[in-house]
């Protein structure tokens, strides 16, 4: 029968393996090699995934575990969303419409191991907005290229607030009014130019 030692060799050959063993090589040994299937590499221009995902009760979705995750409201609990990923940026879908955006801190190997994990090569970016809300108040909409400013005042912790979403600042900047111009998916922060 064989031992470990001549099943495993993880670091090559080594100055017993020029001994040549006299014990007869059991069958069933060689019956447990088995052939390992590489996942899909993503090419340039698969580099896009695309995967669907059951939001759970605390509605916070995993990208990838210990790199990036996705807050979604509770009240999206339990239904399915369509997650697009690329390495620049994040869009969760339901239904055809996008309804959270945000930036990306995946890398190459995430989207791999995404593939490895069953997701699929993703068409183009989702172009679209997101949905509006239906809270009875108009909503202006934005056409594709345009920019938005709004003012704020940074608090005490170096936040501001948009939309009862906190974004960091920075604490050097506590107690300013600053401008921040929303231009795509980028949010630029700088000194108020309006005095109030």
């Amino acid at each position: 029968m064989a031992t470990p030692s001549q099943l495993f060799r993880p670091n090559g050959p080594t100055r017993l393996d020029t001994l040549v063993s006299t014990e007869p090589v059991d069958i069933a040994a060689k019956s447990l090699i088995v052939g390992v299937i590489e996942p899909p590499r993503p090419t340039g221009t698969e580099t896009a995934m695309e995967f669907e995902a059951r939001v759970p009760a605390s509605g916070s979705i995993q990208i990838r575990s210990g790199r990036q995750t996705v807050a979604l409201h509770r009240s999206m609990a339990g239904r399915t969303v369509t997650v697009w990923v690329d390495l620049r940026s994040i869009h969760i879908s339901v239904d055809g419409e996008v309804i959270r955006t945000l930036g990306s801190r995946l890398l190459a190997q995430d989207l791999q191991h995404l593939a490895m994990r069953g997701a699929r090569p993703a068409g183009p970016e989702p172009g679209h907005p997101a949905q509006r809300r239906t809270t009875g108040k108009g909503v202006a909409s934005i056409r594709a290229g345009e920019t938005i400013e709004i003012d704020r005042t940074v608090d005490r912790d170096g936040l501001v607030s948009i939309s009862n979403t906190k974004h960091l600042v920075g604490a050097a900047h506590s107690g300013q009014r600053i401008t921040l111009r929303l231009d795509g998916h980028l949010m630029h922060g700088m000194p108020s130019l309006t005095t109030s």
